[in-house]
């Protein structure tokens, strides 16, 4: 005999089990292809007031999104609440298989950003039905969204939610801390709490953020005094990492992550309304966007996509001047994209020896030549030329004496005549207006060299200049792509240990072992930083991850070396061709690249000759000008 029967006394005959937690196990219900949930421990009997009010409240609008139940179970012996049917879900992922990159390429393979877009779009639409039937999820966390390959979504637990029903609000009882709204942070328990649609819609930000950039937590960063910081200090802080002024704050994201910069700004703007203390008087807490809201903004995006050319899973918003998961494989060798096939592009007629020639055509515009001035000699005046003639006879005088001094006086003679030759000449040539006229000179030459240093630096340092040295180094890069090319792939078989090994470990998900001390929010930290498999798990790596301990650390670096013990090379083993075609993307996206800037090159040449030709011009009067100053004091210096 049964254990177990529904609201009509009749038997229910349970399955295979699909799963446990903490409140109960669900198994399968083969007589009405659903599934039945029981409770480890009896229910009070607020907790069965809530199960009867659950399944009255079913509609077939919450069956659609949710694993709404639909029936009550009993115990045969006692007439008591003790499980519910619900809906059994078949093919269905739990969300965090399909924003963790990792678990990613695992479990959706085949699917891109756009499906990721998508799944974001339909989950803002399942949270709308929630709320437009008066009830609030509460404990929004990852676990409760499962998604399957079309991009449909299911929440479960639905049990846990904030059910209102004939004017009665029973409350959600638990809550994820770092998923929790920032006002509730604070809270010692959830029990009785009634909370707000609002912190629901913080939840379903956090989602679509983790979904659209990689997994990250939006409060995982990095502080500027590398203090260790919570993710549930930092949500209660309002230390949104990626915030337009996170860097006045002192934080920074983590290493190589996605930026919101990726997104039209519509989502960023709505992401910041999200995760920033932008509340009013009037309110305890930041109004955030709402599901509705959030469905229109990327219904919008959705029709804003493009493709890469490399890579057919590459999609991004087409405001971006470049794909960013090539550009981020460029950057950061970090591939959240499989690559499933031999893609390869063309060159698109592209054209080195004719774009060179247009760049080669792009000259120099002429230096400024100072024109040869039309100057006048000042004569000197009357009293220093009287003073000249009487230095000019002064000094003939003297020269006379000390040849004499030579010949026929003895030594002391020919010293004192030195002594004064040297003292008394200089002292009868200090005439005012000489020395004046030698400063006039030796400033008017000074400025001139001022302004032919200016001059120098404008024709070697010139942004025309440095474009042109650029061009020059992506022309030789552009001619070296195949050689560099053929490199790449002899690495790849030089390392074809260390690849066999990264694969080995990348089997291993931090999120699916026992580690102590490293539970659910710790996780979460280290997918922010991109640590989700053992061959991620590295020192340098761990080092900078906020609230990691060096004996934390010890742990995941045994893990991981523990593994790699297993670890059994074969040498038998070629390439693996997912790292030939990741290969063949990263160098046709380069090529692409350097195309795109040798083409630009001809238009920017053009644009910096024409600045440089412009600042020549304005330096010509100026330069024309301190010639002929230096040319008038030098000819001033010889006077008459």
């Amino acid at each position: 005999m049964s254990e177990y029967v529904d609201a009509n006394g009749q038997p229910l005959t349970l399955g295979s089990k699909l799963g446990s937690g903490g409140e109960g196990a669900v198994y399968e219900l083969p007589s009405l292809n659903a599934a039945v949930k029981i409770y480890h421990q009896p229910l009070s009997a607020e907790k069965q007031k809530k199960l009867q009010a659950l399944v009255s409240a079913s509609t077939p609008a919450l069956l659609k999104v949710a694993a709404w139940p639909i029936a009550l179970v009993y115990k045969t012996n006692q007439r008591e609440i003790c499980g519910l049917v619900m809906p059994k879900l078949s093919a269905y992922e739990p969300l965090h298989h399909l924003y963790s990159p990792a678990q990613r390429k695992q479990k959706f393979p085949d699917k891109s950003w756009a499906f990721l877009l998508h799944v974001a779009r339909n989950m803002a639409s399942v949270f709308a039905v929630i709320h437009a039937h008066g009830h609030v999820i509460g404990d929004v966390n990852p676990n409760l969204v499962y998604v399957d390959g079309k991009g449909l979504i299911r929440l479960i637990d639905c049990d846990s939610f904030q059910i209102t029903h004939d004017q009665q609000t029973f409350a959600c009882d638990v809550g994820v801390p770092h998923f929790t709204a920032p006002e509730l942070q604070q809270q010692t328990s959830f029990r009785g709490l009634v909370r707000e649609a609002n912190q629901d819609n913080f939840g379903l930000a956090m989602l679509i953020f983790h979904l659209l950039l990689m997994g990250r937590h939006p409060y995982a960063g990095v502080r500027a005094d590398r203090s260790d910081c919570s993710l549930e200090q930092a949500i209660a802080q309002y230390a949104y990492a990626f915030a337009d002024d996170a860097a006045q704050k002192g934080l920074s994201p983590p290493p190589n992550s996605i930026s919101p910069a990726i997104l039209p700004p519509a989502l960023r703007q709505f992401f910041s309304q999200a995760f920033n203390d932008n509340a009013q008087n009037n309110h305890p807490s930041p109004m955030r966007p709402t599901p509705p809201q959030w469905v229109e903004a990327l219904t919008v995006c959705q029709t804003e996509l493009q493709r890469c050319q490399h890579a057919s899973l590459h999609s991004y918003w087409r405001g971006l001047a470049v794909c960013p998961w090539c550009a981020h494989q460029e950057r950061a060798g970090v591939y959240f994209f499989l690559a499933l096939a031999d893609e390869t592009t063309s060159t698109g007629g592209f054209d080195l020896a004719v774009v060179w020639v247009d760049i080669l055509a792009v000259q120099d515009p002429p230096l400024p030549v100072p024109a040869e001035p039309v100057v006048e000699r000042i004569p000197w005046s009357p009293q220093l030329r009287q003073q000249r003639r009487r230095y000019r006879s002064a000094k003939l005088l003297l020269l006379l004496l000390w040849s004499a001094a030579f010949l026929y006086w003895p030594w002391q003679v020919e010293c004192l005549i030195f002594i004064v030759t040297t003292l008394l000449l200089p002292g009868i040539n200090l005439s005012a207006e000489l020395q004046q006229r030698k400063k006039l000179l030796k400033q008017a030459q000074y400025e001139y060299q001022q302004w032919q240093d200016k001059l120098q630096r404008l024709s070697t340092q010139h942004a025309l200049f440095v474009l042109r040295q650029r061009l020059r180094q992506a022309r030789a890069e552009y001619e070296s792509m195949s050689e560099q090319f053929l490199r790449a792939q002899k690495g790849l078989k030089d390392q074809l240990r260390q690849r066999q090994l990264q694969k080995f470990l990348d089997g291993f998900l931090v999120n699916d072992t026992t580690i102590p001390n490293i539970g659910l929010t710790r996780r979460a930290m280290l997918l922010s930083f991109g640590v989700e498999t053992a061959a991620d798990v590295e020192a340098q790596r761990i080092r900078v991850i906020p609230g990691f301990s060096e004996k934390l650390s010890y742990e995941l670096l045994d893990w991981r070396e523990r593994l790699q013990a297993w670890f059994v090379f074969d040498a038998k083993q070629g390439v693996d061709p997912q790292d030939i075609t990741a290969l063949k993307q990263k160098f046709a996206f380069k090529r692409t690249q350097l195309q795109a800037e040798l083409q630009a090159g001809v238009g920017q040449l053009k644009s910096r000759r024409a600045d440089l030709q412009q600042q020549y011009q304005q330096l010509q009067p100026v330069l024309d000008e301190a010639y002929r100053r230096m040319q008038q004091m030098r000819l001033n210096q010889q006077g008459r």
